[in-house]
């Protein structure tokens, strides 16, 4: 099953450069680095 197996390989890769992924890890980095700025104010 050729066809069905590069759908799959498709969809996999389509959901992960999909713009949802590429929020989320955005967003991540962002609350990563507040998280980082607050506790050094906190030690500070």
């Amino acid at each position: 099953l050729p066809e069905l197996r590069a759908q799959v390989v498709g969809l996999i890769q389509t959901v992960l450069a999909g713009p949802v992924t590429v929020m989320q890890a955005a967003l991540t980095g962002v609350l990563c680095c507040i998280d980082e700025k607050a506790k050094k104010k906190i030690k500070s």
